[in-house]
This record gives C-alpha cells, sequence and structure tokens, in this order.
C-alpha cells in the first residue's frame, strides 16, 4: 500500500511540473481551465476530444476551437506525445488534412 500512495505522489508531482511547464502555452491554445485542472480531466480530453462525461465544470468540445487554435493545439501535441499520440491527436490529424501515418 506505501508503494502505491508513493506512486501516486510521484504521478502527481509529475502531472504538477507538466503543468506549470505548459499552462501559458495551454492558455494560449484557448483552452479551458477545465480542460487541465487534473490528469482525469486531461487524459479524458486527449481520449475523446471533450468532457461531456464531466459534470463539474462547463462542457467543452475540441470541435469549440477556432481553426487557428486546432493548429495550435496539433502542434503542442505533436510536440508533447510524439512517442504514444492520443487519440485526439489523429482527429485533429484527420480535421486538419494531415491523415499521414506515423
Amino acid at each position: 500500500m506505501a508503494y502505491r500512495r508513493r506512486a501516486d505522489h510521484e504521478k502527481l508531482k509529475v502531472w504538477k511540473n507538466w503543468i506549470d511547464q505548459n499552462r501559458l502555452h495551454l492558455e494560449s491554445i484557448g483552452l479551458p481551465l477545465t480542460i487541465y485542472q487534473d490528469m482525469d480531466h486531461w487524459e479524458d480530453f486527449l481520449e475523446n476530444g471533450h468532457l461531456h462525461w464531466h459534470i463539474d465544470g462547463p462542457s467543452f468540445d475540441v470541435k469549440d476551437l477556432t481553426m487557428d487554435s486546432i493548429k495550435l493545439l496539433y502542434n503542442f501535441l505533436e510536440r508533447n506525445y510524439l512517442e504514444q499520440p492520443p487519440t485526439l491527436l489523429q482527429m485533429l490529424r484527420m480535421r486538419l488534412g494531415k491523415n499521414e501515418i506515423i
């Protein structure tokens, strides 16, 4: 049990550091705080492109972004998730007409 708590603590620490480093960029893309308020929301957004199942904030869908913001988000995800691209990155590739397979 102590191992799990330590692992959870380490994962949370990594998450907080990542957010500290990327918050301004996420804001500049136009993503609401709801998307990255915690790791669960962020991972759900990366998997689905929306937060329709979360009732603790405003509903948000990647389709709500402008095309310029979608391009910024695409570039951000490509830089940060090159090794394990999330489902959202593939959705954005299709939307932007970048259908190349990695």
